[in-house]
């Protein structure tokens, strides 16, 4: 994981710098670090989970100053999965019983996430899910989907819904 400093509390003198300080150019990847979060973590706020080495402080200049080390917050933020409608053809019977408002993708997972880490649902539409012809199907809003580490991004599927005429 990467992390940047969130504040430094007090002044460097003169024409000092960060760098002069914590060796190198001065950024968060100079300063040696611990962390129990991972690549495969879950999303939310790991409070005082990261600890600054104090031995990697070790710029030129940084033997003048008192340097205290505080932990910090370290944040996973939510990946998107997006929900995109399946692809539907069948014959005009005058209903709409042959929608599957169930039929809907998700794409995005992360970390060998499946489909198993979602649980809920939300429900495709056409305009017209009757009659014969070519529609767009869309979603009707994310419903009751959830996931722990994911938010949700809608998709419509362009021509999705083909109706055939009756044999």
């Amino acid at each position: 994981p990467s992390f940047s400093f969130a504040s430094f509390s007090g002044a460097l003198a003169g024409s000092d710098t960060v760098a002069d300080v914590t060796g190198g150019t001065g950024a968060a990847s100079d300063v040696a670090y611990t962390t129990s979060v991972t690549t495969t973590s879950n999303a939310g706020t790991y409070t005082n989970d990261i600890g600054i080495t104090a031995g990697s402080l070790d710029g030129s200049k940084a033997g003048n100053y008192a340097i205290t080390i505080d932990a910090g917050d370290f944040t996973v933020g939510k990946a998107t999965l997006t929900v995109t409608p399946g692809a539907q053809t069948y014959s005009y019977d005058g209903t709409a019983s042959q929608f599957n408002a169930s039929a809907y993708t998700f794409s995005g997972f992360a970390g060998g996430d499946t489909a198993a880490v979602v649980s809920g649902a939300t429900s495709a539409t056409a305009s017209d899910m009757v009659n014969v012809g070519t529609r767009n199907i869309s979603l009707s809003g994310t419903g009751t989907l959830s996931a722990a580490n994911y938010d949700f991004s809608l998709a419509s599927l362009a021509s999705g819904l083909t109706i055939t005429p009756a044999t």
